[in-house]
């Protein structure tokens, strides 16, 4: 559309060259007017009548005037045919400007031949490419036609009008040449231009955009899933200090940003992993076991061989509750994923649910014959599984307490479990002495899959966030990643020099924390690719 305004300026401007033209066809008029009644004219030509009868010798001044006449109307009739042309070049734009529209409001336009998202992009940018060329060209057209405007202009107004007036009609012969051969040119560019408005009309920016957006879900998609080939993928990154005792428990903050850390020192320390920044909780009298931060990241519950859950408050680091009405040391605790209720494991063989605002004790869950050593909330927080030293792993209903299933596999006690964070895929991940992992379905209670790897007991377990990797850690001072749906381990994590005691990934996957008898707390990253 903007090259046919082009296109419509350039006209008017066209127009107005002919105006010019007949005013210095006027003069050119009364000039040779003069000059044939002037007393001795010369001819340089044998003059030809408006007959066409050739005239003999100089002729008469009424001859010559006769011939002269006879030029101007010749100059006349081409003045009327480069009008006629001047109009059917308006028509033809007119033509093209509608086929133009109705290019553009077509209701099913011609989809493009089937090419790769690199060749359609190659063949946008051709078109772009093509389109800067003709606009350069056009600017270049207009340079020329200025420059012949202005040279015609100096022509007509020269005194040489009055002593030339062939040369000053050869001129403007010589610019009506160059004019129609700039139209053409002009005429060019429409139509390379109405190609490529007719290519963005059928829909090439549309697929671009629809590849482009794939594309970029794909890499999305390619991002979330790990996939790990080689031992280079996962890697430590820091140790985030030592505790003078064995670190028993650590977990990450909801925002990934902090790591909290349990341990036999009687300590709780709570490092920011991008400065190694510490803080310490201090109140346990004996060794703290387990560590969990609520929901929102503003509490934390740690659990005790004092018997007692307490619940800080992390901005202060103050004590804010003592849970007391275990009969034996805690060995786990857990937030609801609503952050109001807070379960705890003992070795008195029962969990505790519990008001995690007030501390009172909601319902007391009874039925393994061993200590709890492990306990986890289902995604939805309306199942929690635990496991115990009598080899079972139990289900119970959140809300009323009741046992809703026993997981019977394993040939020794179970040391961790978890469960599948991924809604669409209740699942059950537990550890044994027996030196497996077992993955369990949450609803059926069947045995999925035995993972084998693991060359002494089995102490921890973790799924990723999406579900589909699983972190252990080990009496044989391994980490182990593993495939979850293909039941295959990925890759062994060596650094840490004693028995492994926990571990957990970020929130976002990325990273994997451990901790281990040998008093160090190690952050592993995971590559994607």
């Amino acid at each position: 559309q903007a090259a046919i305004e082009d296109r419509q300026t350039i006209a008017f401007e066209d127009l107005r060259d002919r105006a010019i033209q007949n005013t210095a066809r006027a003069m050119v008029n009364d000039q040779m007017t003069a000059t044939a009644l002037a007393a001795s004219p010369t001819l340089t030509a044998t003059p030809t009548l408006a007959s066409g009868t050739p005239s003999s010798g100089v002729g008469s001044p009424a001859e010559q005037t006769q011939t002269l006449q006879a030029a101007i109307e010749d100059r006349q009739t081409i003045a009327v045919e480069d009008l006629l042309d001047r109009a059917i070049q308006s028509t033809a734009r007119a033509m093209v400007n509608d086929q133009m529209t109705a290019t553009a409001v077509a209701a099913s336009p011609t989809p493009l031949p089937s090419l790769s998202p690199l060749q359609q992009t190659q063949t946008l940018q051709a078109a772009v490419d093509d389109r800067l060329t003709q606009v350069a060209q056009d600017a270049k057209d207009k340079a020329i036609q200025a420059t012949a405007r202005a040279i015609v202009n100096q022509q007509l107004t020269s005194p040489n009008v009055a002593t030339n007036p062939a040369a000053a009609t050869q001129t403007i012969e010589a610019a009506i040449t160059d004019r129609l051969a700039q139209t053409a040119q002009v005429n060019n560019d429409a139509t390379a231009t109405a190609a490529f408005e007719a290519a963005v009309n059928t829909g090439l920016d549309q697929k671009l955009t629809a590849t482009a957006q794939a594309f970029h879900a794909e890499v999305i998609k390619g991002l979330a899933l790990i996939t790990l080939d080689n031992a280079d993928q996962v890697k430590e990154l820091q140790s985030l200090g030592s505790h003078t005792k064995g670190a028993l428990d650590a977990v990450f903050s909801p925002d990934g940003l902090r790591v909290a850390s349990a341990s036999d020192d009687n300590t709780v320390q709570i490092n920011i992993v991008t400065t190694n920044a510490m803080s310490m909780l201090q109140g346990n009298t004996i060794g703290v076991t387990a560590v969990a931060f609520s929901p929102d990241g503003q509490h934390m519950a740690t659990a005790s061989q004092d018997k007692t859950v307490r619940l800080w408050d992390i901005r202060t680091g103050i004590q804010l509750v003592v849970f007391k009405g275990h009969n034996g040391p805690v060995t786990s605790v857990a937030f609801s994923p609503d952050g109001k209720v807070l379960a705890s494991g003992s070795v008195d063989k029962t969990i505790r649910l519990w008001d995690a605002q007030y501390g009172y004790t909601l319902r007391t869950l009874e039925g393994h014959t061993s200590a709890v050593t492990s306990l986890a909330f289902s995604p939805d927080g309306g199942t929690i599984v635990s496991g115990s030293s009598d080899a079972s792993v139990r289900l119970w209903e959140t809300e009323t307490g009741a046992p809703l299933n026993v997981l019977r596999g394993h040939i020794s006690g179970v040391t961790s479990v978890a469960f599948n964070p991924n809604f669409t895929t209740p699942q059950i991940a537990s550890a044994g002495i027996d030196n497996t992992i077992r993955i369990w379905d949450a609803k059926t209670g069947q045995n999925i899959s035995v993972l084998r790897g693991h060359r002494d007991a089995v102490t921890a377990v973790a799924f990723n966030p999406d579900g589909t990797l699983l972190v252990s850690g080990s009496l044989d001072n391994t980490l182990r990643l593993w495939d979850v749906q293909k039941g295959k381990e990925l890759i062994p994590l060596r650094g840490h020099s004693n028995a492994i005691t926990s571990v957990s990934f970020s929130p976002d996957g990325a990273r994997i924390v451990s901790t281990s008898n040998d008093k160090t707390v190690r952050l592993w990253g995971v590559i994607t690719k």
